[in-house]
């Protein structure tokens, strides 16, 4: 018998090779998943005592100022919000597993929510340093400030520059100022 490229022999035969590049890529596609999760992941627990330390690490960061500095205050409150929701509906429970299907939705959706609030904040907080020479200086000075800051200052520089382009002058200069 020759198989062919249409009939039922073809739909099957394209049946069978989705099925077979399914059952292969899965291990694959869960180990990426598996990396990316360990990456990334801030909070994730099943049980009340888990997700106490996890939350109270958290907040030991926060407190730090370091890893998390460049959360903003609506943000910070947005996390802490969601991880009381979380507390209660674990104590509530007792575990994830637990949990009615509408709970785990909710659970979830505010798992990944915290989870994506501190990640990018960490990553905004993360200290990038320089080494650079300051104009009419031959001496290299080590010049250290947060991915947030790097950014709103480039931000700054872009407006100034708007400006300059617009009035033909920087703003803040003598002349503004009657000096």
């Amino acid at each position: 018998m020759i198989l062919t490229h249409g009939g039922l022999e073809g739909m099957m035969m394209a049946s069978m090779l989705k099925v077979i590049l399914v059952a292969l890529a899965l291990p694959v596609v869960g180990a990426i998943a598996f990396a990316a999760e360990d990456e990334g992941v801030r909070v994730r627990a099943e049980d009340p005592a888990a997700f106490s330390a996890q939350k109270e690490r958290i907040e030991r960061e926060i407190r730090g100022g370091k890893t998390y500095a460049e959360i903003g205050t609506e943000q910070l409150r947005d996390v802490r919000s969601r991880l009381d929701r979380m507390g209660e509906l674990l104590a509530e429970r007792g575990s994830v597993h637990e949990l009615t299907e509408p709970e785990k939705i909710a659970f979830f959706n505010d798992q990944e929510a915290v989870n994506t609030i501190l990640t990018q904040a960490a990553e905004d907080s993360r200290l990038v340093c320089r080494r650079e020479h300051k104009v009419g200086s031959r001496m290299p000075v080590n010049e250290c400030y947060t991915v947030a800051e790097r950014r709103r200052a480039q931000i700054e520089a872009s407006n100034q520059q708007a400006d300059f382009i617009k009035r033909g002058e920087p703003r803040g200069t003598l002349g503004e100022r009657g000096l």
